[in-house]
């Protein structure tokens, strides 16, 4: 066993560090730093030790008068699948709330893959090796750790485990929202972006984006009742739209006609064309995204040919999602995260009637909120 004047080698260091260290070595590893100070101080430095020895911080909060965090006993029954039913709802929704807990449970599915592959160490050994490792490096952090300000006995009360929200939206499995202090909740964008939602509930009376008003002059002339016009455009007309190979779409009273369609850039020049006898059309090949794209449908029936939009009519435009919106909104989606991201989102990009769908799904999750009522009024406008 070591002792206090044998310190730990590099090699006990770096296989420390790696994961490596059997259950017993683990134990030898954590007396040892409980009692050196020069190994303690070389076991805290370690970046990723660090990471790991999260899993046991939440013994120091309770000490240091902070908020608790889920203790070891719950996360690793949760990430085992085996906590019950009722105290894993809590679990759940702390899990979506604090990013200290979200990694410490990834730290411990990724022990669990570790072991998994090592068959021939049984359950208890895998439990015995976690929970020794969490033990020594909390133990040495704990140690390095300077003193509170303030007494133990004038240590403020420990906050709920869910976060009082001043607004707050039911979105899914989560409950999204603002503190007292406009800190955003219940979500996993960051950045600008979860500035941005911040801000739609904050706000929730949304602007428009400016660039729509260049695509809307024409949206409900070329997509209304058809009239006495032969050919009518249906969509996209005046949108932003989130696929970089959306559905053209017309309406036509033309019999046995052959449609011929062209897409131009603002230069004038067609990025794509095709041709069929039905009153849609898919391109095969992606438009450029951050651009604006004008549309044209042509008709041969009976000897003629009919033009939609027509010479007296206004240009049919549209465009497509930004990058950077469509790369957000596809992590948003990969995250699992609710309407009211995703609405903001798409609402920001100028895709409307996507962030209409979302938010009218947020509405109906909160009926009675005023904040839901208003970003969906936001995207009816």
């Amino acid at each position: 066993m070591e002792t206090r004047n044998t310190h730990l080698d590099d090699d006990r260091v770096e296989r420390l560090r790696r994961r490596t260290l059997v259950p017993e070595e683990l134990i030898e590893a954590s007396r040892h730093i409980r009692e050196c100070a020069a190994c303690r101080a070389r076991v805290a430095s370690n970046s990723a030790t660090i990471q790991a020895g999260r899993l046991l911080d939440r013994e120091l909060s309770s000490d240091l008068g902070v908020a608790p965090h889920l203790d070891f006993e719950t996360l690793l029954p949760y990430v085992e699948g085996t906590l019950p039913d009722e105290r894993r709802a809590d679990a759940a929704a702390h899990l979506d709330e604090c990013s200290m807990c979200r990694a410490e449970a990834e730290d411990l599915r990724e022990f669990r893959q570790v072991m998994a592959a090592r068959k021939s160490r049984p359950r208890a050994r895998y439990v015995a090796w976690a929970a020794a490792l969490a033990t020594s490096i909390a133990t040495a952090l704990f140690l390095t750790r300077p003193a509170p300000s303030t007494p133990r006995s004038e240590s403020p009360p420990r906050a709920s485990a869910t976060t009082a929200l001043v607004v707050a939206l039911r979105d899914g499995s989560r409950n999204v929202g603002l503190d007292s202090n406009g800190k955003l909740h219940g979500t996993t964008a960051e950045g600008a972006w979860a500035d941005v939602v911040a801000s739609a509930l904050r706000n929730p009376d949304l602007q428009r984006p400016e660039s729509l008003r260049a695509l809307s002059g024409s949206a409900e002339t070329q997509r209304g009742p058809s009239g006495d016009r032969e050919l009518s455009l249906r969509e996209p007309v005046g949108v932003v739209v989130e696929s970089d190979r959306p559905n053209f779409r017309w309406s036509s009273t033309l019999n046995d006609a052959r449609y011929e369609l062209a897409v131009f850039d603002e230069k004038g020049r067609v990025v794509v064309r095709g041709a069929t006898r039905e009153a849609e059309w898919q391109p095969s090949t992606p438009l450029l995204r951050d651009a604006t794209y004008l549309w044209q449908v042509r008709a041969a029936t009976a000897g003629r040919e009919v033009i939609a939009p027509a010479p007296d009519q206004p240009e049919a435009r549209f465009a497509v999602l930004r990058t950077d919106l469509a790369t957000q909104i596809a992590a948003a989606r990969q995250r699992n995260e609710g309407h009211l991201v995703l609405g903001v989102l798409y609402f920001r990009g100028g895709a409307i009637a996507q962030a209409r769908k979302e938010f009218e799904a947020l509405r109906a999750e909160n009926p009675d909120s005023d904040v839901a009522r208003r970003l969906l009024a936001s995207a009816k406008q």
